[in-house]
């Protein structure tokens, strides 16, 4: 049969070992790694050139208008960050701020969404 003329409802069968086991999935003895292991990546990559990525033009902006506006937030409610123990409930209170405001640090009206 020419792929022409497949029956596109036809279902393969998928590629097993003697076993019946698919030989191309992993086990989930494979997908887990100690703790250990992902707290030391994690510290890996923050002190790494990951976190220091070359973004555009215009992503590079955007990141530096949201941190401004942290540290406005961080003013406004009177509290010294401490990224690193940072909460759902900081982020949400954050961007609930950000999002009820009506003028920029200038008085000027600030658009909508």
């Amino acid at each position: 049969m020419s792929d022409a003329d497949t029956d596109l409802t036809d279902v393969d069968e998928f590629d097993t070992d003697d076993d019946g086991s698919d030989s191309d999935a992993p086990s989930p003895s494979d997908c887990q790694l100690p703790q250990q292991y992902y707290r030391e990546h994690a510290q890996v990559v923050s002190k790494s050139e990951v976190a220091e990525a070359d973004y555009a033009d215009s992503s590079s902006n955007s990141l530096d208008r949201m941190e401004k506006l942290w540290h406005l937030y961080c003013e406004h409610v009177k509290w010294v960050p401490a990224f690193d123990g940072l909460t759902l409930d900081d982020i949400s209170s954050f961007l609930r701020w950000k999002l009820r405001r009506k003028r920029d640090e200038n008085g000027r009206k600030l658009r909508g969404l």
